[in-house]
């Protein structure tokens, strides 16, 4: 529409007036839909931009209120000069269909509705160019508002080779848009309402899905309560759209203004549904009574399109709600390598072109060509990484244009290039420091089969045309906040490895979804690629028999087909022949999409890669295909086991979060700050992660901020060192004496965790709240910071002064975090320490990855060794005493062998050279779910302790088939040696946190006291632990806050209470097969429980409690008043 920067001004006057009562932001957004109105009702500006077969350009018509006639201002260049024929034709474009489609007369028509050659003149072009100026009285009446308006149509040219150029003619207006999407047995196709302030034009295009003739049908807007939007029949629509509540008595197609205004049979007549889509299924209509700018997006009530029954003309045949389709607005953004900024676009819908916005920085002469590629490239793994070039694909070019023979880069039209090559179209980045530009680009669609949305972005070098940064395509973030996605995952395991991930704006299940085969590869020993595999949505999520050799899949069931498609051959040639997706079954990709392959090996999976847009799978809803399952099948399977291949659940991905909150001082008690710092990524293709960091405390004491490598240990008074949580979190191995000055330097030019470089110092605050926008801060993939830690440092020698862990972030009505450990406590044994997992899974059975913090050492208290490149496993059974034999070969034999329940590699199970060669950290699904060190990496004995990222690991499924509770973790020998060192039982590991209040002694030393406490009690230090920040002196007594952890927190903790109460324990509290405790070990504790007062004969905290006691009782004891308080009540109204 128009600029409205003027508005703030606006707004700030009348925030600032004594009488001001508006909210400035409704304010704003009345003063916008008002001067949009005014806008369009006399401004009267219209335009066509046009980009084919040689010619480009635009045509903008205008009329101002004082004068009668129509200024039209020409200004083309093209290669074919000559004369122009020139024409409007009753249906705007359809830039979603492709360009092959989008101007032929089968989709226009023959003929013009407006002939301008007759009226006007015709075009010409003398030379290669054509400025010009016309002015004429006989579109006076079609500009602006009105029933004879041309807004929405199209203008399309004819040149002197017979070619095409069309365009949809825009307003200059606030322009909004409702989608009508019919999908059942009875009838498919959409109907579009495209409204302006005061009118809104309506395009049907509805045909029957099973075989039948052309009908006519009675058809009416409805209106219920947001409330009843999700009901699965139409029998609760009872109120026909009416705001004005009109009087009809004159209703008739000549008046159409005096009809209700959902009467759409009274205004038009009967909508045309045709046996097949068609130029003649087509229809368009212009309601200048219907206002729907206020009704679309509304949150408190719904619209509907009814669709009556041609034989019973009182019922209902069809109804769908009208979805508002906002402007799609996406792009890909640019914070690396010194370059800075986007590249967007947006769509007002599928009928108007797309503005193409540039805005890069930094490019310093570097950047060559850029273009869109066909896939989302992946997130960087590793230092030497090139992820542009690695998975990106070719340039996106559906049309199958032959680049070479392309014009130069801005020369030619922009259908004589890929559509993915932007710099081809819109002129190449050489020797340019920044490009910023608008351009209308007729070639991109945000909306159908050749939506760009979810590919990727890519800048190449020059002169030598590398691939040099990338971006992926998505929905714009837009106030802070995500755009509505979902995300649906189908991960395969077996016969097969890899993933499909489908995409869907969550608020419309009508809307596109896209699909994505991020690399299928055999993961059964088969080393041969194979084609032309079909593959479906199923109604059932599978069961065991995924791995069957007879009847593999049954349990998928059939085909997904919830609009009751017909599949008879005779009727469903009409998906085969036509392509179109509201005749095929939902879930037949293979026929909406293609075939698809299958690699042999890992290194060739980017072979497999697909990505297509599906405009007929839905994500939520009532067909979401969530909690159903993706069969594969293979037309040469042997007979018994059927001819499904592959079979997998579809489950929803949800979005990663982890949140620092608990905060630590490092030698201070309380924490110094109070806040948080929260952390959000939408998907691993989303490349962006926002921040949010809400801290108070500052006091002006802090400077900068950092996340580190490990987790800290609460029960440590200084938490926060170098060898408590570790250096900053730097995989890449930034120098950060290279990167530039804070908040000046691109993301990636920062370590990972160096927040306050990428954000900015704290410096003399008191406090923060800010949200930023992160593109170097992943939380997928094997390098998130989920697990690490947060230290924020002081301004003063940049000393450690607070510190927090990043755990995981849910919302526990969806989801539960599993704690399990792996615990290397055996006296007798051969290594100390554990290994802790942390995993959400989500309530339908989606998990995360599992975090695994690793801290190991050889035993011995003053024991410095160190040991590298160890292979670990997850081994199928427990071990007992044979943790600890001394003989090597002996040693862990109970484990059995390696877990691998998703059977890979089962088809040769001997030919371990090639199952090494094929499992990677790249590829971990083509890894053994046990074989923690291929998936992961080898990891060393006696170093620092480090944290690692398992895609693959389950970790409490429920089932101990597919669980990692209660099997064995196997250390290995080092330097890749396969003996095996040392191994420990994964237990679920429990928290139970109590108070003790302890009578203290001269000279009273609180490690001391743990350490005899835990020597007593037989535990290690990670089982049994003080919180150093609840630590208080109350004259003789100290209080401390306990954690009893692992999997005999429980009866840990009666053993602590007993060893207060009487003084002694008699036996250990954990007992361990094979050994033998001392018989003449310390079973006394020289301390007791405080006595209940303090020097000053002051009542203390009971001796022992649990935190949520008091809670808990004074929670019950206000509840049972209440219940009492009802009972009296209800006694003394009864009598």
């Amino acid at each position: 529409g128009i600029d409205t920067s003027f508005l703030d001004k606006i707004v700030i006057k009348m925030r600032k007036a004594p009488s001001g009562g508006f909210h400035n932001r409704v304010t704003k957004l009345l003063l916008l839909l008002v001067l949009n109105s005014i806008e369009f009702a006399y401004s009267q500006e219209l335009a066509a931009h046009f980009s084919s077969n040689g010619l480009k350009g635009s045509i903008y018509f205008s009329k101002k209120p004082s004068e009668g006639d129509v200024a039209i201002s020409l200004d083309f260049t093209t290669d074919k000069p000559g004369e122009y024929s020139w024409g409007i034709y009753k249906f705007p474009m359809d830039y979603s269909v492709g360009q092959e489609n989008q101007c032929s007369s089968r989709v226009m028509g023959r003929k013009p509705e407006i002939n301008l050659d007759d009226n006007i003149e015709k075009l010409v072009f003398e030379n290669n160019t054509l400025q010009k100026e016309l002015r004429t009285e006989f579109l006076s009446n079609n500009i602006g508002a009105g029933k004879e308006s041309i807004w929405g149509k199209t203008l399309m040219l004819k040149g002197p080779d017979g070619s095409r150029m069309c365009s949809t003619i825009i307003p200059k207006a606030d322009v909004r848009a409702g989608e009508a999407q019919f999908n059942t047995r009875e009838l498919g196709g959409y109907v579009w309402f495209i409204t302006v302030p005061g009118e809104t034009r309506i395009l049907t295009n509805l045909f029957k899905v099973e075989n039948g003739k052309t009908s006519k049908h009675k058809w009416e807007i409805f209106l219920t309560d947001a409330l009843d939007s999700n009901a699965k029949t139409c029998d609760f629509l009872q109120y026909l759209y009416d705001p004005g509540s009109k009087d009809d008595s004159e209703c008739s197609t000549d008046k159409p203004e005096s009809c209700k205004d959902g009467d759409l049979t009274s205004k038009f007549g009967e909508v045309v549904v045709g046996q097949r889509e068609s130029l003649f299924t087509k229809g368009a209509y212009v309601d200048t009574s219907l206002d729907l700018q206020s009704e679309l997006g509304s949150s408190r009530r719904a619209l509907y399109l009814v669709i009556y029954d041609n034989e019973h003309p009182d019922s209902f045949l069809a109804c769908t709600q009208i979805q508002n389709i906002p402007t799609k607005k996406v792009e890909a953004v640019f914070d690396a390598s010194g370059v800075e900024g986007s590249i967007g676009f947006q769509q007002i819908n599928r009928f108007f072109p797309v503005l193409t916005r540039i805005s890069i920085d930094g490019l310093n002469g570097t950047a060559g060509g850029f273009h869109i590629h066909e896939f989302p490239s992946d997130s960087k793994m590793n230092k030497d990484d090139t992820p542009c070039s690695r998975s990106t694909g070719a340039h996106f070019n559906p049309t199958n244009i032959d680049a070479s023979s392309s014009p130069p880069a801005g020369e030619g039209s922009f259908d004589q290039y890929e559509i993915g090559d932007l710099s081809g179209k819109y002129g190449n980045l050489v020797n340019r420091s920044d490009m910023i530009m608008d351009v209308w680009d007729p070639t991109i669609s945000l909306f159908g089969k050749q939506s760009v949305l979810g590919r990727s972005m890519v800048i190449h070098e020059h002169p030598i045309p590398k691939r040099w940064i990338c971006s992926n395509i998505h929905l714009k973030i837009e106030d802070n906040k995500s755009p509505p996605i979902i995300i649906a995952e189908a991960q395969f395991t077996y016969p097969i490895a890899g993933k499909i991930v489908f995409e869907q704006d969550s608020s419309n299940p009508n809307s596109d979804t896209s699909i994505f085969i991020q690399g299928l590869v055999y993961s059964d020993g088969t080393k041969n690629d194979t084609r032309d595999h079909d593959w479906h949505v199923h109604v059932l999520s599978p069961g065991k028999d995924f791995y069957n050799w007879t009847g593999r899949c049954n349990s998928a069931g059939r085909h997904f087909n919830p609009y009751k498609v017909p599949s008879e051959e005779n009727e469903y040639n009409n998906c085969v022949n036509e392509k179109n997706p509201f005749k095929c079954q939902s879930g037949d990709l293979a026929n909406k999409h293609g075939t698809i392959k299958i690699s042999g090996r890992v290194r060739n999976r980017q072979d497999t890669y697909i990505f297509v847009t599906d405009s007929n799978l839905a994500l939520s809803g009532a067909a979401s295909i969530i909690g159903r399952s993706i069969v594969i099948h293979d037309k040469n399977a042997p007979k018994h086991r059927g001819n499904r291949l592959a079979c997998t659940p579809i489950k929803r991905r949800y979005r990663h979060k982890t949140v620092a909150r608990e905060w630590y001082g490092n030698g201070i008690s309380p924490p110094p700050i109070t806040g948080r710092l929260e952390f959000i990524q939408e998907s691993e293709n989303v490349g962006i992660t926002h921040a949010l960091i809400d801290l108070e405390g500052l006091d002006g004491i802090a400077a900068s901020y950092h996340v580190h490598k490990i987790p800290l240990q609460s029960q440590l008074e200084f938490p926060c060192t170098g060898d408590a949580v570790g250096g900053h979190f730097n995989p890449f191995e930034i120098d950060p004496s290279q990167s530039p000055r804070n908040q000046t330097g691109t993301d990636d030019q920062y370590e990972i965790g160096d927040l306050s470089g990428k954000y900015g110092f704290v410096t003399d605050m008191n406090d923060i709240r800010e949200v930023y926008h992160d593109t170097n801060l992943p939380l997928f993939g094997p390098n998130s910071i989920v697990g690490r830690s947060i230290v924020i440092h002081k301004k003063v020698k940049a000393a450690r002064w607070a510190c927090a862990t990043l755990g995981w972030g849910f919302d526990p009505d969806e989801a539960r975090e599993v704690r399990i450990v792996a615990s290397f406590h055996h006296p007798n044994g051969f290594a100390w320490g554990y290994i802790r997992f942390r995993q959400v899974i989500y309530r339908d059975g989606s998990f995360t990855p599992a975090v695994m913090e690793v801290r190991l050492k050889y035993p011995g208290q003053t024991n410095k060794d160190k040991t590298n490149d160890h292979n670990w496993s997850i081994y199928v059974n427990p071990v007992g005493h044979d943790a600890a034999v001394e003989f090597q070969r002996a040693r862990c034999t109970a484990a059995g062998y390696r877990w691998n329940p998703t059977h890979i590699q089962l088809a040769d199970p001997l030919d371990t050279g090639f199952y090494s060669e094929e499992c990677t950290q790249e590829f971990p699904w083509r890894c053994q779910v046990g074989d923690l060190g291929g998936k992961n990496g080898k990891i060393s004995i006696g170093g620092k302790a480090y944290v690692i990222h398992d895609q693959t690991l389950q970790l409490d499924s429920g089932s101990w088939f597919t669980s990692a509770v209660g099997k064995s973790i196997v250390i290995h020998g080092p330097n890749g040696d396969s003996n095996i060192l040392a191994c420990a039982n994964i237990e679920k590991d429990t928290d139970i946190i109590k108070y003790a209040s302890i009578e203290t002694k001269p000279r009273f030393n609180l490690v001391i006291f743990m350490e005899e406490v835990r020597a007593i009690m037989g535990v290690p230090e990670w089982f049994l632990f003080t919180d150093s920040r609840k630590t208080k002196q109350m004259g003789k007594c100290i209080q401390i806050q306990l954690h009893f952890t692992g999997p005999y927190a429980n009866k840990m903790e009666r053993d602590f209470a007993r060893l207060l109460r009487t003084g002694r324990l008699s036996t250990p509290s954990i007992f361990i097969p094979g050994f033998n405790p001392d018989p003449l070990r310390k079973t006394k504790l020289g301390y007791k429980e405080c006595d209940g007062s303090d020097s000053n004969g002051k009542r203390t905290q009971n001796f022992y409690y649990d935190e949520s006691f008091g809670s808990r009782v004074t929670g019950n004891f206000y509840l049972l008043l209440f219940l009492s308080g009802i009972f009296w009540i209800k006694h003394f109204l009864l009598y």
